[in-house]
């Protein structure tokens, strides 16, 4: 069970797939009795539920579509919002994008507008609170899909930047995240798995529980004391699909940094120096 808010999640696996549905009704009958105790109602329209299965094992349509306790039942949906986060059923977060590319093109008509009337460090600040923020928000994850889907997304995003900085179509792009020191979405996720994984070592108290164990180092699987003791443990995949993975690409994104950046005191100095450094390969 999962609860933030209001919003209440409750996630069950089972490699047999009669052994979730049957765990599902059960947990949904506890939660109906839960519910009843305590004078609550649930809001059956926004209930759903979500089936994720493995990557090419595409479930049949025989499986069951609600989940039902007596004359009471929630219907599967084909993608859910979680956090503000959608994610659909294949994990490939085409969804998701799509909804970003959607709140962003909405702002594009209202800064060509407004950049007349606003000064250059203004409209900075209004991209940064408006347009940046969106991106952000989720990058570690939904960005790390194939790279085509984020093609829209991007192209969206340079021409907001080249709005904002009066630039024309001769203008480089390198140049126009330069100016706002910052990235295109592919470069704002590795950067931020770097980031994650600087707290994950430096300050893991700033992140959930969840992620207490999340990545191991050389020295933890080996006792061996070679020069990569030190290192995280990078898992052998032989599939670009497994190769995707949030633990696989942030430890190996981290471990192909310097020292020197890797044992910076603080966070805001670790940032700054990963900033320069990913500036200089873009």
């Amino acid at each position: 069970m999962r609860l933030f808010a209001d919003d209440t999640n409750h996630f069950i696996r089972s490699k047999v797939y009669n052994t979730v549905q049957a765990e599902a009704e059960t947990e949904f009958r506890n939660i109906i009795s839960w519910m009843n105790s305590n004078h609550l109602t649930i809001n059956y329209k926004k209930t759903n539920f979500t089936v994720f299965s493995p990557k090419g094992k595409t479930l049949s349509q025989q499986y069951f579509n609600n989940i039902q306790v007596d004359s009471l039942q929630i219907f599967k949906s084909e993608k859910i919002k979680f956090l503000g986060i959608i994610i659909e059923e294949h994990l490939n977060w085409k969804e998701h994008i799509a909804y970003v590319c959607n709140r962003v093109k909405k702002l594009s008509s209202i800064f060509f507008k407004v950049r007349y009337k606003i000064s250059a460090p203004c409209l900075k600040q209004l991209y940064f609170a408006m347009v940046h923020s969106i991106l952000q928000y989720g990058v570690e994850i939904y960005a790390n899909c194939q790279q085509t889907y984020l093609n829209d997304l991007k192209i969206l995003n340079n021409r907001i930047l080249r709005t904002l900085q009066f630039g024309n179509m001769r203008t480089k792009v390198i140049d126009l995240y330069k100016s706002y020191n910052t990235f295109p979405v592919s470069v704002l996720h590795e950067f931020r798995l770097c980031v994650f994984v600087y707290k994950y070592i430096n300050y893991p108290e700033s992140l959930p529980v969840s992620f207490k164990n999340y990545f191991r180092l050389n020295l933890d699987v080996h006792q061996h004391h070679t020069r990569n003791k030190s290192l995280l443990h990078v898992e052998r995949f032989q599939t670009s699909h497994g190769k995707r993975a949030l633990h696989y690409r942030a430890a190996v994104m981290w471990n192909s940094l310097s020292i020197e950046i890797k044992i910076l005191p603080s966070l805001s100095l670790f940032k700054n120096r990963l900033l320069i450094l990913l500036h200089n390969l873009f």
